[in-house]
């Protein structure tokens, strides 16, 4: 019977990989490739990695489960941080479950609070604690003695480039001893282990990068970091048996940041966005005004306070499509340096679709590379410089599979539930987007947005 292992590097773009194979950096992963294929994939928008991997986790987009990004406003324009309790669909570990297949799960963007299933669900970054984020919770002390960490604390690694390096290497190193301790004292058919930490190197040091805007210490520590993840996988290669089908992938790309661009700023300035009090702070939403007639969240989600709908919501149904229409113009106008900051503006039914439509973004912007859209509410200024060298980027996830077929069309972060349930011989559920890779029609081409890294 086969078994499945997913390694999931999170934000690992597939053309650093090649760059870094082709250097000599990574020589484990890139003879996996003799094995395998190793393609470029898409991501999914809104391009934020807690979205991505729930697709991961549900075969499905968005629109199918109701989660757009790491922080939503309820229609009273409270904030709050979505979960494994706001997504409204079946996960890959609860179906393979149902099956009678055993599962583990590690680190998993979304998957807090865990659901009960047949096997190990232990949380990763925005759990509050280890101690809230385990299933079973008899597995906590096995969990504590092989140094799993939930994630660094981002706050103060923005403070201390020292203390992020010192973290991120141990929370790796953790996530690490963790797979190879379950993998021999557990039984499993899905195990899916994810690593945030390249995610976090993407943010925090990936101008380094490029040796001539780095000291050396800190292009050498990126550099290191990159070989201990290819030793890692070394590890895992020698370890594999005929039954386990490897499977390594990122779920979106990233690229180096020009300028912070500070939408809800923008809306203000051009009389969308009315606050009836100075805002406290960066996210008091609640300051909005009935005068208002949209708002910015992360990543480029605009939402038009439709009557109704949102508190205080003043766009009445027969102006929605007009004002919506006139923001998405207003939009491919906005530039810096003449450099236009939108590649491509997305109405919510044109990349999105399904029974919770209604709640996601009204509008998506997909930003030109080096263009990072942020959404503060006390923004003096458009664009910013801030502490972060690296974005996300929709176009250039990475994906290894096994075996000689050849991949014939661009694969969907959301088709990887549908390619592991065909692995394992399990029925796919009817309603999921996302296809078994290997079974795609012909026609996978270079994409014209390939980048460089």
């Amino acid at each position: 019977m086969k078994k499945v292992l997913v390694i999931g590097l999170d934000g690992f773009p597939y053309t650093l990989a090649v760059r870094l194979m082709e250097a000599g950096v990574m020589p484990n992963f890139k003879s996996r490739l003799e094995a395998g294929s190793f393609v470029q994939m898409d991501s999914i928008y809104p391009t934020v990695s807690n979205v991505a991997w729930t697709c991961y986790q549900t075969g499905k987009n968005p629109g199918k489960f109701g989660v757009y990004g790491f922080a939503e406003l309820t229609r009273d324009l409270e904030l709050y941080i979505p979960n494994s309790t706001n997504c409204r669909s079946k996960t890959i570990q609860e179906i393979i479950s149902e099956q009678g297949k055993r599962v583990i799960s590690l680190g998993v963007p979304g998957t807090y609070p865990p659901r009960p299933v047949d096997g190990i669900t232990v949380g990763g970054f925005l759990s509050p604690s280890l101690e809230k984020a385990v299933y079973p919770q008899s597995i906590l002390p096995d969990l504590e003695r092989t140094g799993y960490m939930i994630d660094i604390n981002p706050m103060k690694a923005r403070e201390s480039l020292d203390f992020f390096k010192a973290e991120n290497r141990k929370v790796f190193e953790g996530r690490v001893k963790t797979l190879f301790d379950l993998w021999d004292s557990e039984e499993w058919d899905l195990f899916t282990v994810h690593f945030m930490d390249t995610d976090r190197m993407g943010h925090f040091m990936f101008k380094f990068l490029d040796p001539e805007e780095s000291d050396g210490l800190n292009h050498d520590y990126y550099m290191n970091f990159l070989r201990r993840i290819d030793d890692f996988i070394g590890q895992v290669a020698q370890k594999l048996t005929e039954e386990i089908e490897l499977i390594i992938m990122s779920d979106h790309g990233f690229c180096r940041i020009r300028k912070e661009v500070q939408l809800n700023r923008w809306l203000q300035d051009r009389g969308y966005l009315v606050f009836s009090r100075p805002p406290a702070h960066d996210l008091d939403f609640e300051a909005i005004s009935p005068e208002s007639r949209a708002f910015s969240l992360v990543p480029g989600r605009i939402y038009i306070l439709k009557e109704n709908y949102w508190k205080n919501g003043g766009v009445k149904d027969q102006d929605y499509e007009r004002v919506r229409e006139k923001i998405m113009n207003d939009l491919k106008n906005l530039l810096e340096d003449g450099r236009s900051v939108c590649k491509q503006i997305f109405k919510k039914e044109e990349v999105l679709s399904g029974p919770y439509l209604d709640s996601a973004p009204d509008i998506i912007v997909d930003p030109n590379d080096g263009y990072d859209l942020k959404a503060g509410l006390k923004k003096d200024s458009i664009f910013e410089t801030g502490p972060l060298s690296g974005m996300h980027t929709y176009y250039d996830a990475m994906l290894y599979l096994p075996g000689d077929s050849p991949i014939t069309k661009r694969p969907v972060v959301y088709d990887l539930p549908a390619t592991i349930l065909d692995i394992l011989d399990l029925p796919i559920p009817d309603d999921f987007d996302g296809k078994p890779i290997f079974t795609l029609s012909p026609g996978y081409p270079p994409n014209s947005r390939n980048k460089p890294w």
